[in-house]
Protein backbone atom coordinates (compact mmCIF):
# COMPACT_ATOMS: atom_id res chain seq x y z
CA UNK A 1 0.00 0.00 0.00
CA UNK A 2 1.60 3.57 -0.75
CA UNK A 3 0.47 6.31 1.59
CA UNK A 4 1.89 9.49 1.58
CA UNK A 5 2.15 11.10 4.49
CA UNK A 6 2.20 14.65 3.31
CA UNK A 7 1.39 16.83 6.16
CA UNK A 8 1.52 16.51 9.52
CA UNK A 9 -2.53 16.75 10.13
CA UNK A 10 -2.90 14.41 7.31
CA UNK A 11 -0.29 11.98 8.80
CA UNK A 12 -1.76 12.41 12.24
CA UNK A 13 -4.67 11.66 10.44
CA UNK A 14 -3.47 8.58 8.40
CA UNK A 15 -2.26 7.19 11.43
CA UNK A 16 -5.69 7.68 13.55
CA UNK A 17 -7.19 5.91 10.56
CA UNK A 18 -5.11 2.90 10.23
CA UNK A 19 -5.26 2.59 14.21
CA UNK A 20 -9.01 2.55 14.11
CA UNK A 21 -9.32 -0.17 11.61
CA UNK A 22 -6.69 -2.79 13.24
CA UNK A 23 -4.23 -2.25 10.65
CA UNK A 24 -1.26 -2.04 12.58
CA UNK A 25 0.49 -4.23 15.29
CA UNK A 26 -0.91 -4.10 19.08
CA UNK A 27 1.18 -5.79 21.25
CA UNK A 28 4.35 -8.41 20.95
CA UNK A 29 4.44 -11.30 23.72
CA UNK A 30 7.09 -12.70 24.98
CA UNK A 31 9.46 -11.32 22.46
CA UNK A 32 12.56 -12.89 23.85
CA UNK A 33 11.15 -16.33 23.23
CA UNK A 34 11.78 -18.89 20.13
CA UNK A 35 8.34 -17.86 18.96
CA UNK A 36 6.49 -14.47 19.69
CA UNK A 37 2.67 -14.00 18.85
CA UNK A 38 1.61 -9.90 17.27
CA UNK A 39 -1.57 -9.32 16.00
CA UNK A 40 -1.97 -7.47 13.41
CA UNK A 41 -5.39 -6.81 13.16
CA UNK A 42 -7.92 -9.58 14.05
CA UNK A 43 -5.48 -11.97 12.25
CA UNK A 44 -2.47 -13.71 14.79
CA UNK A 45 0.60 -15.17 13.28
CA UNK A 46 3.76 -16.50 14.91
CA UNK A 47 6.94 -14.31 14.33
CA UNK A 48 10.30 -16.44 15.15
CA UNK A 49 11.83 -13.36 16.84
CA UNK A 50 15.96 -14.28 18.24
CA UNK A 51 16.78 -12.76 21.23
CA UNK A 52 17.22 -9.57 21.88
CA UNK A 53 20.69 -7.50 20.26
CA UNK A 54 23.56 -7.90 22.42
CA UNK A 55 25.35 -4.54 23.59
CA UNK A 56 27.30 -3.75 20.18
CA UNK A 57 23.79 -4.37 18.38
CA UNK A 58 24.41 -2.34 15.10
CA UNK A 59 26.90 -0.68 16.18
CA UNK A 60 29.85 0.59 14.75
CA UNK A 61 33.37 2.55 15.99
CA UNK A 62 33.95 3.87 19.36
CA UNK A 63 30.96 2.91 21.23
CA UNK A 64 29.54 4.78 24.38
CA UNK A 65 26.11 5.42 26.35
CA UNK A 66 23.79 8.66 25.16
CA UNK A 67 25.11 11.55 27.50
CA UNK A 68 22.64 12.08 30.56
CA UNK A 69 21.92 15.76 29.24
CA UNK A 70 20.65 14.02 26.19
CA UNK A 71 18.37 11.38 27.71
CA UNK A 72 18.59 11.13 31.17
CA UNK A 73 17.88 7.30 31.74
CA UNK A 74 20.67 6.85 28.97
CA UNK A 75 18.34 4.35 27.02
CA UNK A 76 20.42 4.20 24.16
CA UNK A 77 24.02 3.86 22.82
CA UNK A 78 26.08 5.75 20.17
CA UNK A 79 28.60 4.38 18.06
CA UNK A 80 30.84 7.07 16.55
CA UNK A 81 33.40 6.71 13.27
CA UNK A 82 34.33 9.79 12.83
CA UNK A 83 32.88 13.15 13.12
CA UNK A 84 30.95 12.19 9.69
CA UNK A 85 29.32 9.08 10.78
CA UNK A 86 27.50 8.15 14.05
CA UNK A 87 25.03 4.92 14.97
CA UNK A 88 22.18 5.47 17.66
CA UNK A 89 20.99 1.60 19.09
CA UNK A 90 18.36 1.08 21.82
CA UNK A 91 18.73 -2.50 22.35
CA UNK A 92 15.31 -3.21 24.28
CA UNK A 93 12.08 -4.74 22.75
CA UNK A 94 8.99 -2.63 22.05
CA UNK A 95 5.99 -4.07 21.61
CA UNK A 96 6.02 -2.06 17.72
CA UNK A 97 9.18 -4.10 16.72
CA UNK A 98 12.43 -3.28 15.60
CA UNK A 99 13.16 -0.05 12.93
CA UNK A 100 15.84 0.63 11.38
CA UNK A 101 16.45 4.48 9.83
CA UNK A 102 19.33 4.74 7.18
CA UNK A 103 20.06 8.83 6.12
CA UNK A 104 22.67 11.46 5.33
CA UNK A 105 23.54 14.23 7.46
CA UNK A 106 20.01 15.31 8.19
CA UNK A 107 19.87 11.81 9.64
CA UNK A 108 23.03 12.61 11.60
CA UNK A 109 21.72 15.56 13.02
CA UNK A 110 17.97 14.06 14.15
CA UNK A 111 19.16 11.38 15.41
CA UNK A 112 18.14 12.11 19.39
CA UNK A 113 15.09 13.27 18.41
CA UNK A 114 14.35 10.32 16.54
CA UNK A 115 15.45 7.93 19.02
CA UNK A 116 13.23 9.98 21.49
CA UNK A 117 9.61 9.80 19.26
CA UNK A 118 10.58 6.30 18.23
CA UNK A 119 10.98 4.70 21.69
CA UNK A 120 7.78 6.97 22.86
CA UNK A 121 5.78 5.08 19.75
CA UNK A 122 6.74 1.54 21.81
CA UNK A 123 9.57 0.44 18.92
CA UNK A 124 12.84 -1.17 19.70
CA UNK A 125 15.12 -2.51 19.15
CA UNK A 126 15.64 0.60 17.04
CA UNK A 127 19.18 1.31 14.96
CA UNK A 128 19.62 4.64 13.89
CA UNK A 129 22.34 5.48 11.25
CA UNK A 130 23.20 8.97 9.70
CA UNK A 131 26.39 9.93 7.86
CA UNK A 132 27.33 13.11 6.46
CA UNK A 133 26.95 13.72 2.20
CA UNK A 134 25.60 9.70 2.31
CA UNK A 135 24.87 8.30 -0.64
CA UNK A 136 22.56 5.79 -2.53
CA UNK A 137 25.67 4.00 -4.00
CA UNK A 138 27.92 6.45 -4.31
CA UNK A 139 30.89 6.82 -2.22
CA UNK A 140 31.51 3.28 0.11
CA UNK A 141 34.70 4.32 2.38
CA UNK A 142 35.63 4.03 6.44
CA UNK A 143 34.77 7.64 6.20
CA UNK A 144 31.06 8.09 5.42
CA UNK A 145 30.10 4.71 3.79
CA UNK A 146 27.01 4.74 1.57
CA UNK A 147 23.47 3.75 2.25
CA UNK A 148 23.59 0.18 0.39
CA UNK A 149 26.54 -0.95 2.35
CA UNK A 150 25.26 0.35 5.29
CA UNK A 151 22.08 -1.47 4.94
CA UNK A 152 24.63 -4.43 4.67
CA UNK A 153 26.71 -4.01 7.38
CA UNK A 154 23.07 -3.87 10.14
CA UNK A 155 21.88 -6.46 8.30
CA UNK A 156 24.91 -8.71 9.14
CA UNK A 157 25.16 -7.29 12.43
CA UNK A 158 22.71 -9.22 14.41
CA UNK A 159 19.71 -11.43 13.77
CA UNK A 160 17.03 -8.93 14.19
CA UNK A 161 18.10 -6.65 11.31
CA UNK A 162 17.74 -9.42 8.81
CA UNK A 163 14.09 -10.51 9.70
CA UNK A 164 11.16 -9.65 7.44
CA UNK A 165 9.48 -8.10 10.51
CA UNK A 166 11.86 -5.06 10.22
CA UNK A 167 10.12 -1.20 9.80
CA UNK A 168 12.92 0.50 7.01
CA UNK A 169 13.12 3.54 7.55
CA UNK A 170 15.35 5.48 4.51
CA UNK A 171 16.42 9.16 4.52
CA UNK A 172 18.77 9.35 1.27
CA UNK A 173 18.08 11.79 -1.70
CA UNK A 174 19.51 14.75 -0.70
CA UNK A 175 22.47 14.35 -1.51
CA UNK A 176 21.70 11.86 -5.45
CA UNK A 177 19.41 14.60 -6.22
CA UNK A 178 22.03 17.70 -6.39
CA UNK A 179 25.04 15.23 -7.90
CA UNK A 180 22.32 13.18 -10.76
CA UNK A 181 21.75 15.40 -13.76
CA UNK A 182 19.19 13.35 -14.88
CA UNK A 183 16.05 12.24 -13.63
CA UNK A 184 15.59 8.71 -15.33
CA UNK A 185 18.25 8.15 -12.65
CA UNK A 186 16.31 8.88 -9.69
CA UNK A 187 13.86 5.91 -10.10
CA UNK A 188 16.91 3.59 -11.01
CA UNK A 189 18.90 4.86 -7.68
CA UNK A 190 15.88 4.68 -5.81
CA UNK A 191 15.44 0.76 -6.74
CA UNK A 192 18.84 -0.05 -5.77
CA UNK A 193 17.55 1.10 -1.72
CA UNK A 194 14.63 -1.30 -2.30
CA UNK A 195 16.56 -4.01 -3.94
CA UNK A 196 18.82 -3.34 -0.26
CA UNK A 197 16.36 -3.66 2.13
CA UNK A 198 15.23 -6.91 0.28
CA UNK A 199 12.21 -8.99 1.64
CA UNK A 200 9.83 -7.22 4.55
CA UNK A 201 6.33 -7.44 6.00
CA UNK A 202 6.32 -3.48 5.62
CA UNK A 203 6.99 -1.00 3.51
CA UNK A 204 9.61 1.33 3.23
CA UNK A 205 9.22 4.24 4.82
CA UNK A 206 11.18 7.01 2.61
CA UNK A 207 11.70 10.50 4.10
CA UNK A 208 11.42 12.76 0.72
CA UNK A 209 13.59 15.61 -0.05
CA UNK A 210 12.96 19.33 0.02
CA UNK A 211 15.63 22.13 1.19
CA UNK A 212 16.21 26.06 0.66
CA UNK A 213 18.31 25.83 -2.27
CA UNK A 214 17.58 28.21 -4.97
CA UNK A 215 16.99 26.10 -7.87
CA UNK A 216 16.84 23.18 -6.40
CA UNK A 217 13.39 22.26 -6.09
CA UNK A 218 12.51 21.30 -9.52
CA UNK A 219 14.80 18.00 -8.89
CA UNK A 220 14.09 17.43 -5.71
CA UNK A 221 10.29 17.38 -6.51
CA UNK A 222 11.37 15.18 -9.40
CA UNK A 223 13.14 12.48 -7.18
CA UNK A 224 9.84 12.75 -4.25
CA UNK A 225 7.37 12.12 -7.83
CA UNK A 226 9.83 8.83 -8.49
CA UNK A 227 9.61 7.75 -4.97
CA UNK A 228 5.58 7.14 -5.18
CA UNK A 229 5.63 3.24 -6.12
CA UNK A 230 4.12 0.08 -4.90
CA UNK A 231 6.03 -0.73 -1.49
CA UNK A 232 7.24 2.51 -0.78
CA UNK A 233 5.55 4.65 2.18
CA UNK A 234 6.54 8.55 1.21
CA UNK A 235 7.02 10.62 4.33
CA UNK A 236 6.19 13.86 3.88
CA UNK A 237 8.97 16.20 4.44
CA UNK A 238 8.74 18.41 1.42
CA UNK A 239 4.88 19.64 2.15
CA UNK A 240 5.24 19.56 6.14
CA UNK A 241 8.03 22.33 5.44
CA UNK A 242 6.67 23.74 2.27
CA UNK A 243 4.65 26.87 4.13
CA UNK A 244 7.40 28.11 6.57
CA UNK A 245 10.52 26.30 5.32
CA UNK A 246 12.56 28.82 7.71
CA UNK A 247 11.71 27.76 10.74
CA UNK A 248 12.62 23.83 9.78
CA UNK A 249 15.97 24.63 7.90
CA UNK A 250 19.00 26.71 7.75
CA UNK A 251 19.43 29.67 6.01
CA UNK A 252 22.85 31.42 4.46
CA UNK A 253 25.28 29.97 3.42
CA UNK A 254 23.80 26.58 4.56
CA UNK A 255 20.27 26.22 2.94
CA UNK A 256 19.84 22.37 3.87
CA UNK A 257 20.77 21.40 6.77
CA UNK A 258 18.03 21.35 9.95
CA UNK A 259 17.31 23.86 13.04
CA UNK A 260 15.68 21.83 16.30
CA UNK A 261 12.06 22.35 15.25
CA UNK A 262 13.26 20.78 11.81
CA UNK A 263 14.99 17.82 13.60
CA UNK A 264 11.67 17.27 15.92
CA UNK A 265 9.76 17.50 13.34
CA UNK A 266 11.26 14.83 11.37
CA UNK A 267 11.41 12.85 14.37
CA UNK A 268 8.04 13.20 14.73
CA UNK A 269 6.90 12.60 10.69
CA UNK A 270 9.16 9.27 10.70
CA UNK A 271 6.98 8.04 13.72
CA UNK A 272 3.89 9.22 12.34
CA UNK A 273 4.37 7.37 8.95
CA UNK A 274 5.85 3.99 10.74
CA UNK A 275 2.43 3.82 13.03
CA UNK A 276 0.62 3.68 9.95
CA UNK A 277 1.83 0.52 8.67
Amino acid sequence: MLVAATALALASAAAATAAAAGETITSVDDAAQPAAQAVRGARVQLLPLPPPPAYGGCLTGAVTKVPRWVDSAQRWSVGTMNVNWQVAFHSEVGPRGPVVVVGDSLTLGAENATMRELLAGGYGPICIDGGVSRRMTVGGTSSVSNAVNVIARIKASDPWWAKPDVRWVLAIGTNDVRQLDQSAAYSSTIQVGITAVGTSNFPICWVDVRTRREGWAPFETQWNTAMHIPGVTVIGWAAAVAATPETYMYGYPDWVHLLSAGNVLRGHLIRLALDAT
